[in-house]
C-alpha cells in the first residue's frame, strides 16, 4: 500500500471495508496486501488524532484471466446460392470484447460481437473476415485472426453419399450435365428448388445429359454412377 505515515502520537491502521484481502501489517502505511480476490476490494486507511478521525478508501480491482488468443475458425468454401454461412470463432473470455469486421470482399454480419454470427450477401470469390479481441487494460498486443470464405457457384461439384467429390458437373454454356471420361450413369433424376421432379431432354448420350430446356433457377441432379449415389446442385442461367 502507499498511505501517508501519521505523526507521532496519532494512531493509524488499514482495514478491509469490502471484498477480501489479507493485510500483512495493518499499522504499516506501506504494508503488503495478499490474497486479493477477483473483483473490487476496498481498503480503508484510518488516522485517529486527538482532534478527529479521518479515513480514506483505496479501491483495488483485480482482473484475473488468461486472455483467449483470437481464433477466427477454419476457412470455408460455400456453394451458392444461398450466399450465406455461419462464422465459427472462439468465445471471448471476460472482460474480452471481440468484433467481426470485413477485410476483403462482401458480407453482412448479423451480429458483429457473436463468434457464431450468420453472414449473408457474400460475394463470389474470396471474402476475408477478421475476429479482433480487445483484451482490456491488460492487453499488450493486437489480438486478431482472419478467416477466408470462398464462394463458388454450385455448378461444377458433385458429391457421393459419403461426401467424397465425384466427376459429375454442369456445363452451363452448353446446357449439359457431363460425366468425366466415358463414365456411364445407371439412373438420373432432376428436381427443382421446390423438390419437384422436372423432365429433361431425351438426348442422353452416354456421358452427357441435355438440360438446355430447363428454365433459369436452382436444381439438383441425383444420379447413380458406378454404383455410387451422387447429388449435384447446379444453377441454370441463360
Amino acid at each position: 500500500m502507499q498511505a501517508t505515515a501519521t505523526s507521532a502520537g496519532n494512531t493509524a491502521f488499514w482495514s478491509l471495508s469490502s471484498g477480501f484481502a489479507t493485510i500483512v501489517n495493518p499499522s504499516d502505511p506501506l504494508t503488503l496486501v495478499t490474497d486479493i480476490w477477483i473483483g473490487t476490494n476496498v481498503l480503508t486507511w484510518t488516522v485517529i488524532t486527538p482532534m478527529d478521525t479521518t479515513t480514506d478508501d483505496v479501491n483495488i480491482y483485480r482482473v484475473e484471466f488468461d486472455p483467449g488468443i483470437a481464433n477466427a475458425g477454419p476457412d470455408q468454401v460455400v456453394l451458392a446460392p444461398p450466399y450465406t454461412t455461419n462464422l465459427n470463432a472462439n468465445q471471448p473470455i471476460f472482460p474480452q470484447v471481440c468484433t467481426w469486421t470485413v477485410v476483403q470482399g462482401m458480407g453482412d454480419i448479423s451480429n458483429p460481437n457473436n463468434p457464431f454470427s450468420e453472414v449473408t450477401s457474400l460475394g463470389l470469390g474470396e471474402n476475408i473476415f477478421q475476429w479482433t479481441c480487445d483484451d482490456g487494460p491488460c492487453s499488450t498486443f493486437v489480438n486478431a485472426d482472419q478467416v477466408m470464405i470462398s464462394v463458388e457457384l454450385g455448378t461444377s461439384v458433385a458429391m457421393v453419399g459419403n461426401g467424397d467429390p465425384m466427376t459429375l458437373w454442369f456445363d452451363n454454356a452448353a446446357g449439359l450435365l457431363r460425366m468425366a471420361g466415358n463414365t456411364q450413369y445407371r439412373s438420373l433424376s432432376i428436381v427443382n428448388a421446390m423438390g419437384q421432379q422436372v423432365p429433361v431432354g431425351s438426348d442422353r448420350t452416354g456421358a452427357t445429359v441435355d438440360v438446355s430446356s430447363l428454365s433459369p433457377g436452382v436444381y439438383a441432379a441425383i444420379a447413380i454412377i458406378g454404383g455410387e449415389r451422387m447429388t449435384l446442385r447446379f444453377v441454370v442461367g441463360h
